[in-house]
């Protein structure tokens, strides 16, 4: 494992409207261990599909792709996939 002495989180958001569903809202960001991307998530706000990811979720998928299994009380914590993991689910 790396000498982890940083972990930077970039947090973006969206949001639109539909003249549907209403407003939608979506959260993501880049996440930098020791200054190199190990994850980034675009948000785009729509009526479906959106991760929503927090920084504690961000922080959590850094963690994963580091190879540091977490959990929370006993569980892996929800929608912290790994770039490979949600690639791989989205293919299938």
């Amino acid at each position: 494992m790396p000498d982890i002495r940083t972990i930077a989180i970039t947090t973006r958001h969206d949001k639109s409207d539909c003249d549907t569903c209403g407003m939608n809202y979506d959260e993501g960001g880049t996440v930098l261990v020791n200054g190199e991307e190990v994850f980034s998530y675009e948000p785009v706000a729509s009526c479906f599909g959106n991760r929503a990811l927090e920084e504690y979720r961000l922080l959590v998928i850094a963690l994963r792709t580091l190879g540091i299994e977490v959990t929370v009380d006993g569980e892996v914590p929800h929608n912290c996939e790994t770039e490979a993991e949600f690639n791989a689910r989205m293919a299938t």
